[in-house]
């Protein structure tokens, strides 16, 4: 198997200004991230980077979060481990499509608060990189 390069947090949204402040945000606490804004980019770099976190967005333009979900299930990573992917929307709950459990760990509602989400994302990054595996999903509210 070849070797992979590793980083903390992947950020997959089609909002660049969203995408520009968590990755600052997640900076700042010490982390290292890339970004993408549509999850065909997304599925390549999780396929090249063992990513601890991945923040998927729900709505986006041509495959989406759920998706990308389903093409992970269809076709998985090459990694030993799973990263802890947590999908971020602002749709209503009502009208979520089915979000595949074995994948997605949360769901963050937008508007996001910044500091809670670098709080999430650096006890996820600690947790899987000691081995240790996210609670089942559940709905995050800020």
């Amino acid at each position: 198997m070849e070797l992979r390069a590793a980083k903390d947090v992947l950020i997959v949204d089609d909002d660049d200004g969203l995408r520009t402040m968590i990755c600052a945000a997640l900076q700042q606490a010490g982390l290292t991230c890339d970004t993408i804004d549509q999850g065909l980019g997304a599925l390549d770099h999780m396929r090249r980077t063992d990513y601890a976190v991945v923040l998927l967005d729900l709505v986006m333009p041509r495959l989406d979060g759920i998706q990308v979900l389903h093409e992970l299930e269809r076709r998985p990573l090459l990694h030993s481990r799973k990263p802890v992917v947590m999908i971020m929307t602002g749709m209503p709950e009502r009208e979520w499509p089915p979000v595949p459990e074995d994948f997605a760990h949360a769901v963050l509602r937008k508007p996001l608060d910044i500091d809670e989400l670098t709080a999430l994302v650096v006890g996820c990054v600690s947790a899987r990189q000691s081995l240790t595996q996210p609670p089942p999903l559940r709905e995050m509210r800020p």
